[in-house]
């Protein structure tokens, strides 16, 4: 990554401007390491950055696919549209850039993930934004969350349940929800969180039991990004015809999923409606 930075610029004046910055003087890891990655990360346009810094939200070790990376970017805002290409276009030239830099590497079959030190940069960039909660216990406080990653059941209803929590609940703007275990994320527990999230933008919800949503679905009023994968989900509440801004609406293993709702014909701005039955 810094081997790039002084390869794109071979003056020598830039070459002692890269030894001399402060950045070295980080005592965050051994070996300069980190110092060395905030470098190429200061290096980067300011869209690039906020893109990057965006994939804290992702666990350690988390495989992730282009596309959706790219839609979960559009859902954010981190994205424009140019005179000379969409959305979209600019997305995948800002993934490409980062993949280029080293930020993310290739895994195989249209995987990619970050390496633990380049993860460890992300979630270093706006401490306490991103946070999850695994195994019951919270990594963070939620008092400055915009991104949470939520695995468990049980135990995750439990700390998220209490008024108090939820009050914290209205500044999400990214909410993934993997159910551990057995048994379902309960009716009573979607319904609160749906209903404290006011804000949120991105909401991904894995749960191979649950067998329908609550109606509260549709208060997301801002919601951009929406995936879904539940083997039992047979049917989405009409409500979701309320998300007016939504983008992208993708549900895995819908194998038992019986029709969509009318509703659908109601998201004027839906970008991408990915179905898959497994």
């Amino acid at each position: 990554m810094l081997g790039r930075i002084l390869y794109n610029n071979l003056d020598e004046d830039h070459w002692k401007d890269i030894l001399g910055t402060d950045l070295w003087e980080l005592q965050e890891a051994k070996d300069n390491i980190i110092p060395a990655l905030r470098l190429s990360y200061y290096h980067l346009s300011s869209p690039l950055r906020v893109c990057f810094a965006y994939c804290g939200v992702f666990p350690k070790g988390h495989y992730f696919i282009k596309d959706e990376l790219v839609c979960l970017w559009m859902a954010q805002c981190y994205v424009k549209s140019t005179h000379s290409g969409s959305m979209e276009d600019v997305a995948q030239t800002y993934f490409d850039d980062l993949r280029q830099r080293s930020f993310f590497e290739y895994c195989g079959g249209g995987r990619f993930k970050m390496h633990d030190l380049i993860h460890h940069l992300a979630l270093s960039l706006s401490p306490g934004e991103c946070s999850k909660i695994e195994g019951g216990k919270l990594s963070n406080s939620l008092e400055k969350v915009r991104h949470l990653w939520l695995e468990g059941q049980a135990e995750t209803e439990r700390l998220l349940m209490p008024c108090e929590s939820n009050d914290k609940l209205q500044y999400l703007w990214t909410l993934y929800m993997i159910k551990k275990g057995p048994g379902s994320f309960s009716g009573k527990f979607l319904d609160d969180v749906f209903l404290s999230t006011k804000h949120l933008r991105v909401l991904y919800l894995c749960d191979d039991e649950i067998s329908e949503l609550p109606d509260s679905f549709g208060s997301l009023k801002f919601l951009r990004y929406l995936g879904i994968s539940g083997g039992q989900l047979r049917r989405l509440p009409e409500t979701l015809g309320n998300l007016h801004y939504l983008q992208t609406l993708q549900v895995k293993r819908a194998r038992s999923m019986e029709e969509l709702p009318k509703s659908l014909k109601g998201l004027v701005n839906l970008r991408y409606l990915k179905l898959h039955r497994f």
